[in-house]
């Protein structure tokens, strides 16, 4: 059976990476003047991102997300959220909690973001990109509808979740997982 992203690559079809190199200093996370050595870096601080030369994440629970403004389509999305970071992805969502929080990051950053959630004809259903189970969902009203081949996931900054074509230029919000 193929993973979710493969799939999702395969409907979305090629991506381009020249997305990654063509990052704005807005969205640069690299600190490459971070006074402390990476040896030095701890994960203590229940509140930030415990990774060498990585800034303005924010850590819920065992996830550090952050919104990028620049508006690309949903596959160039992933693919800038998998070369921001090791084990980087569009973000999932599993909790109310956690929807809450991203949608204040999202009203507070843009109006609204892709999250990883991708339509699967074969599943018949949505799926997270980085093939964890869609546990909680918050679509609004009327919604999934996949009206004009909206086969893609947003959040608006109201927390409500809404299809749409993934070929739409948006801004996104990346997920890490930490390992510990």
């Amino acid at each position: 059976m193929m993973t979710p992203l493969i799939v999702a690559f395969m409907l979305l079809g090629p991506v381009s990476c020249g997305t990654l190199a063509n990052r704005t200093s807005e969205d640069a996370v690299a600190d490459p003047s971070a006074p402390e050595s990476c040896a030095k870096v701890t994960i203590s601080d229940a509140y930030s991102c415990p990774m060498c030369g990585i800034k303005r994440w924010t850590k819920i629970g065992n996830t550090c997300y952050q919104i990028f403004s620049s508006k690309i389509s949903f596959s160039n999305a992933e693919m800038y959220c998998r070369g921001v970071i090791r084990g980087g992805r569009l973000a999932s969502i599993h909790s109310y909690s956690d929807n809450i929080q991203l949608a204040r990051m999202t009203h507070a950053n843009a109006p609204r973001v892709w999250v990883g959630g991708l339509y699967l004809h074969e599943a018949k259903s949505y799926v997270w990109t980085d093939g964890s189970e869609m546990d909680f969902k918050n679509w609004s009203t009327g919604e999934p509808n996949l009206l004009a081949k909206e086969f893609c996931m947003e959040m608006f900054g109201n927390g409500k979740w809404n299809d749409l074509p993934c070929h739409t230029k948006q801004a996104y919000i990346c997920e890490y997982r930490l390992s510990y």
